[in-house]
């Protein structure tokens, strides 16, 4: 579909198949058809012992379970043994999707590719690529003056390093997704609103994009 869509131009004329091509398409769709080996992989192996209906049914369940399982399991894995187990065990297929940074203008480098693969490959037999040596660094509380921080940071992260709680809602996961959600249009520099007792202030565009985003806490 993709390579049809190549060779006409929005107004459906014919074009060179070249004048649109983007590389990170191809990218994306690596890492969509890795993520459909995975499935697959888990499609044959049930399916060697329940029915195709069921094997259809868990399929389904896992590639959900999957794209949501930061949220799911991840925000409660420091409090919960049982969302714990769940994270390492059901495959976060969130690592395949990447169309919030696509839609955020962020390339998306050959190293991450080769990272989701390494986790396709390694999770299943030794579960969530972590070094078990490595003490996690204690949260940081928001400071007195607020922090600047890179839009590109997961909300996911954001709370566990920092304790600010921001929710993610559909379609994003970043900062930078969190801001344009709250405001509803594209943001100049400068611009700020207020969200749960915090400031957040757009610091810095790239373009369309969302940079730099300061996050302090007001009284």
């Amino acid at each position: 579909a993709y390579a049809l869509v190549l060779v006409f131009d929005k107004e459906w004329h014919f074009q060179s198949p070249m004048d649109d091509l983007d590389g990170q398409l191809f990218v994306a769709l690596l890492l969509v058809l890795e993520g459909l080996v995975v499935l697959s992989a888990i499609a044959v192996a049930t399916s060697t012992r329940i029915g195709q209906l069921m094997t259809l049914t868990i399929c389904t369940l896992v590639l959900i379970l999957g794209l949501i399982s930061d949220y799911l399991f991840g925000s409660w894995e420091s409090q919960s043994n049982l969302a714990k187990i769940c994270y390492v065990i059901v495959p976060n297929m969130h690592f395949h999707w990447i169309a919030d940074a696509l839609t955020q203008e962020h390339p998306v480098s050959l190293a991450y590719v080769s990272m989701v693969t390494l986790y396709d490959v390694v999770e299943p037999i030794v579960g969530e690529i972590a070094d078990e040596y490595e003490a996690a660094p204690a949260p940081a509380p928001l400071a007195e003056g607020g922090k600047v921080f890179d839009a590109r940071i997961s909300l996911h992260d954001l709370e566990h390093q920092n304790q600010i709680d921001l929710p993610a809602g559909k379609g994003f996961e970043t900062l930078a997704g969190f801001v344009l959600n709250e405001l509803g249009y594209i943001p100049r520099g400068g611009e700020a609103f207020l969200y749960d007792g915090l400031r957040l202030t757009v610091l810095e565009m790239q373009g369309r994009r969302i940079a730099r985003v300061k996050i302090e806490k007001i009284s």
